[in-house]
Parts: structure tokens; C-alpha cells; sequence
């Protein structure tokens, strides 16, 4: 048995202890903040296989990115087996991508082309036509025309209940929590663990070198009615997305990238912009598609996050670092698990796995 260390408490870091502790290694996690207070509780989590525009799907990494998408889904399902229907952390959210035409051809988020997203068989995908087109404004001078929308079912799960859940899980266990920001690489010679695994996102270039990895920043609002019944279903353009759940609704303000100072607080721009989206192309597309107007009750708003996706254009970094040198003698045995660039929901289970069983036949963990 192993004394370990995992330095952030995002949905990366607790999939990690998870692991860690159920094969019955003793765990402390550090963190500068609880689980619901983490980067990860800004995202909605609708647990689906988007990929960056630019992997092909018989690219390696778009390869083990869907395998990855596979195992943790298949994690979240297995939890929700045990537990009764109405308690349940995954729920079926009816989708709606809406999409411009760009030189002939159907395009999503971040360059996609709807027809590689039609052939992943994660779950049945349609394209409905907008007509009259929509304009969004994705941001200050970004400007999208809506023309269609991709219809599917994900997976959506509930940040602000999971994460306090899994955190309990762990804390049963035995895993520790210790508040306590990383800043320097003495503080973590200082633990004495056996094995540090660095789960800790946008904050590892404090610590870590990697000239590969960048902030993209996020933010999301959260309403609470729990009372409020279906149709549940969510509608996403661009940067904006509203999603109407069981305990309320989700708005979202997301993946902005190239800015000169990377904010951790909320951005009353992004706040201005999600409200516009709400109060005008979401109820228009909503129409279109059918749906009547959710009333949302934008005066019980509970919460406003930002989110700071740690992105790599190749991919969370897996691996195990050789050359970390400790003030005294010896190296200091390092996993990096961080990197997933809003991708942590969707493959962090199968990462953490990965991390593990990357130190287990180094033989650094000792049974």
C-alpha cells in the first residue's frame, strides 16, 4: 500500500483518488478549493464525444479520445445502476447543436463538420433546418447565422450534486482533504508522498513546465427550480447554451479563447452576452424546434461561475514525468493527469485509470 498524493480536487483529481483508493492505496488530495468550488462545478456536463475540428477519426488521438468517452460513461452509468431512478445523476437531455454553413458544408462548435459527428454511434444524430435563420452573437464581434440544428440525445449530469457526492465517497474511504494551494515544487517534497499525481488543470504551469498548454475561459449560470417539470432538453449556439433540467436550468457562456489576461472572476461581458442569448435567439429556437418558451426565472439565478479549461491541442497529458529532481536525493515520481481542456466530465474517469496503471508498471505503487 502506497502513500499518495493528488494535487487538485476537480472531477480529474476525485476520478483519480477514486481510482487510487480502490485499489488500496492511502490518498490525500490537496486542493485550494472543495470539489463545488473547483473549475469542473462551472461546466454542465453533457457527457458527449465532441473532438477538436481538426482530428480525423482514424487519427490516433481521436481514437483513444473515444475510448476514453466510452469507459467513463460506462463508470457514470454503473453508479447510477445502484441507485434509485429519481436519485439519479445521469439524465437523458434531448440536445440541439445548431450549426452555420461555411463554404458548402454544415459546421458545429469549433470547426466540427456535422457529418463526422452523424457517424459516432454514441447516439442517433438528425439535422434539422432552421428556417428563418438565427443570428447569434456568440461574443463582442462574433456573429454566427444559425441555419440548423444537430438533434441528439446526450448525457447531462448535474455538477453541483456530483462532485459533493464523490467527495463523501472518497472521504468513507479514508481519502483526506487538505485545503492547501500548490505553489512550489519544495511544498510537494515536503509530503513525503510515494507518488504525486497532478490533476491540478489551468494551475499545473505553476509548477510544471509545459509550453503546450493553454487557458481557455468559460463561464456558466445556474437557476434553481426544482419544481418545474419537462420537457427537459437543452439548445446550444456557438459560445451559448441554455439547458433545462430536473432542479433548473444552466446557462452557458463557454470555450473563449486568444484573450490578453485570462480572468478567474466573472465577466459582466459574458454575463450581458448569455442573458442577450436567453432572452432572444434561445426563445426564437426554441419555437422553431417546436418547444414553448421556458419562463426562465432569471431573478433566482444562484450562482455565476468561471471555468478555465487547461487546453492541449493534443490531448490530456498522460504520463509520467522522469525529470523532476528532488532537493534531496532522488526524483520525485510524478503522474500528470491534467490537460483535458473541458473534456475532464467526458474522459477523466478512463484518464484517471490511465495514470494509475502508468505508475503501477513503473512499480511505483506497491500493493
Amino acid at each position: 500500500m502506497s502513500e499518495v498524493a493528488v494535487i487538485g480536487s476537480g472531477i480529474v483529481g476525485l476520478w483519480t483518488a477514486d481510482v487510487l483508493s480502490a485499489r488500496g492505496h492511502r490518498v490525500v488530495v490537496r486542493t485550494a478549493h472543495p470539489p463545488e468550488f473547483t473549475h469542473s462545478a462551472a461546466a454542465a456536463c453533457v457527457i458527449t464525444p465532441l473532438l477538436p475540428g481538426d482530428w480525423e477519426p482514424r487519427d490516433a488521438r481521436f481514437l483513444a479520445a473515444w475510448g476514453r468517452y466510452r469507459r467513463t460513461i460506462e463508470k457514470f452509468r454503473s453508479i447510477d445502476s445502484i441507485r434509485a431512478e429519481n436519485d439519479r445523476f445521469l439524465e437523458p437531455m434531448p440536445s440541439y447543436e445548431c450549426g452555420f454553413d461555411e463554404g458548402g458544408e454544415q459546421i458545429l462548435e469549433k470547426g466540427f463538420n456535422v457529418s463526422r459527428f452523424r457517424h459516432l454511434p454514441f447516439a442517433p444524430v438528425s439535422v434539422i433546418p432552421i428556417s428563418p435563420a438565427v443570428r447569434v452573437r456568440n461574443h463582442v464581434d462574433e456573429v454566427h447565422v444559425c441555419t440548423f440544428c444537430a438533434a441528439f440525445t446526450a448525457d447531462f449530469c448535474n455538477t453541483e450534486q456530483f462532485l459533493p457526492w464523490l467527495q463523501r465517497e472518497l472521504e468513507a474511504r479514508g481519502v483526506r482533504f487538505v485545503n492547501e494551494p500548490v505553489l512550489r515544487r519544495e511544498q510537494i517534497e515536503r509530503w513525503g508522498a510515494d507518488v504525486v499525481f497532478n490533476c491540478s488543470g489551468f494551475g499545473s504551469p505553476r509548477v510544471f513546465d509545459d509550453p503546450c498548454m493553454y487557458q481557455v475561459r468559460g463561464q456558466s449560470m445556474f437557476i434553481s427550480t426544482p419544481n418545474e417539470g419537462p420537457p427537459y432538453f437543452g439548445i446550444a449556439s456557438g459560445h451559448h447554451a441554455v439547458f433545462k433540467h430536473r432542479r433548473g436550468y444552466y446557462l452557458g457562456s463557454y470555450f473563449l479563447e486568444g484573450e490578453q489576461e485570462v480572468r478567474r472572476f466573472p465577466s459582466k461581458t459574458e454575463y450581458d452576452l448569455s442573458l442577450e442569448f436567453a432572452r432572444g435567439p434561445y426563445t426564437v429556437l426554441c419555437d422553431r424546434l417546436g418547444f414553448d418558451v421556458p419562463n426562465l426565472p432569471l431573478d433566482r439565478l444562484t450562482r455565476v461561475n468561471t471555468g478555465l479549461r487547461p487546453f492541449r491541442p493534443d490531448g490530456p497529458r498522460v504520463e509520467a514525468d522522469d525529470g523532476i529532481e528532488q532537493e534531496s536525493d532522488g526524483r520525485l515520481r510524478v503522474v500528470h493527469n491534467y490537460g483535458h481542456g473541458a473534456h475532464g466530465w467526458t474522459v477523466g474517469f478512463a484518464t484517471a485509470e490511465e495514470a494509475v496503471n502508468t505508475a503501477e508498471v513503473r512499480g511505483w505503487l506497491s500493493s
